[in-house]
């Protein structure tokens, strides 16, 4: 289990730029929008990116922004967060039940 709030933790901070914080980048999240990919740096002079689905989507990064690069798509990036929450508030309710136990 901590090495699935690991990945998780690590996912989340690769998402976020060296622009902005993590927490920006969380309040940023539109788990209702899916979105597509991209031709970078533009239409005319650039690289197509490949077609998004579901799960993932490109996005334009690098030296120019002349590269693609692989994103996941907020719904994944919430729902992660969400199950990461579940467990911690799990584990965080199972130890006050065993703290409760040994005390009376």
């Amino acid at each position: 289990m901590p090495r699935l709030s690991l990945v998780v933790l690590f996912t989340l901070a690769a998402t976020a730029t060296a622009d902005s914080s993590l927490i920006d980048s969380l309040f940023r999240l539109q788990p209702l929008v899916l979105k597509s990919s991209s031709t970078c740096p533009v239409p005319l002079v650039g690289q197509s990116c490949p077609h998004a689905t579901e799960f993932y989507y490109f996005s334009c990064c690098g030296d120019f922004n002349k590269d693609c690069c692989l994103e996941l798509q907020d719904w994944i990036t919430t729902s992660l967060l969400l199950i990461l929450l579940s467990i911690v508030i799990c584990i965080f309710g199972t130890f006050c039940c065993m703290c409760r136990k040994r005390s009376d």
